[in-house]
């Protein structure tokens, strides 16, 4: 099992925006109703991808024996490996999901969709958080967020409550965005994370925000005010999904979750092929899923790390 000397703190997960691709995407859609898997279970598709994955599960839920706030075992530790970060030079959990969120191959998404499930149960038992969250980004990502617009963060969105850590984490004397955002349903996870100091606050994947303001009060340091909003979908994406453990249909799954499945996406022969694969795979379960997955992730580990 790992040790707590495996790990290491880079700050990634709060300054990784410049990487959401800031357009529309085919929506995110639960495609199954079945009880959320163990955790063990469900980052079987995805073993492969990571090094020692299987590991950092079991300090995961090692850590996290004890869960608060009403979840479950393996809910609790479907966040906390989210938290941790590999040694440098490998790639972390995070990275690798929110890489397949915000890819416009839906089919990527495939081999976390049991993960994703875990994960997204974890986060509907937490209260939601009302209140003014900090996101920081290396670079003037400012020119993108004119006001009046409304963008789209397809990846999970790490956050903090304290302005002076979102800052810190960027760094000084280069170019960096801090992002204040009113939100509405933030979920606090430092009750679930290998850094409760950081004070975590999650805004899920197909978050909707309006920027409000921006402004540059120093060379190199650019502001954008954003607010969430609930996307204009929303009612048709809630009529698609399916219940996940929480009984109740919100819209953090109305936004979230699809394995994008029409072939007429992209009509090339090679994309129908794949698309009866997958269609294949989800109806005889996840046994056979990991061959597929090798096919549709060959080399794309490589391009993230």
């Amino acid at each position: 099992m790992a040790n707590e000397g495996d790990y290491h703190q880079d700050h990634d997960r709060f300054i990784d925006d410049d990487n959401e691709p800031n357009k529309s995407l085919p929506p995110l859609l639960l495609m199954t109703s079945q009880p959320c898997q163990s955790l063990l279970e469900a980052v079987k598709p995805i073993e492969h991808l990571l090094e020692n994955l299987t590991s950092k599960v079991l300090y995961s839920l090692d850590k996290c024996k004890n869960p608060k706030d009403g979840l479950l075992l393996d809910e609790s530790a479907a966040l906390y490996l989210y938290s941790l970060q590999w040694p440098k030079g490998q790639c972390s959990l995070y990275k690798m999901f929110n890489q397949a969120l915000r890819n416009e191959n839906r089919t990527m998404l495939l081999p976390y969709q049991n993960y994703l499930n875990l994960f997204i149960s974890a986060l509907n038992k937490l209260p939601s958080i009302q209140d003014r969250v900090w996101r920081g980004v290396s670079g003037d990502s400012s020119q993108q967020y004119r006001q009046g617009t409304i963008h789209i963060w397809w990846g999970v969105s790490s956050c903090t409550d304290m302005v002076n850590i979102a800052d810190d984490f960027l760094g000084k004397g280069q170019h960096r965005t801090l992002f204040t955002i009113k939100c509405f349903n933030g979920k606090l996870i430092k009750n679930h994370s290998h850094y409760p100091h950081e004070n975590e606050i999650i805004l899920s994947p197909g978050t909707h925000f309006r920027v409000k303001a921006k402004s540059n009060p120093t060379l190199h340091f650019h502001i954008v005010d954003l607010e969430q909003i609930q996307p204009a979908s929303e009612s048709l994406a809630q009529s698609n999904t399916t219940t996940v453990a929480s009984g109740t249909e919100t819209s953090l799954q109305a936004n979230l979750l699809l394995i994008w499945c029409d072939a007429d996406v992209n009509k090339s022969k090679e994309n129908i092929k794949l698309q009866a694969k997958i269609r294949q795979s989800l109806s005889v379960g996840c046994s056979q899923m990991e061959s597929l997955t090798r096919d549709m992730q060959k080399g794309f580990k490589n391009e993230l790390c």
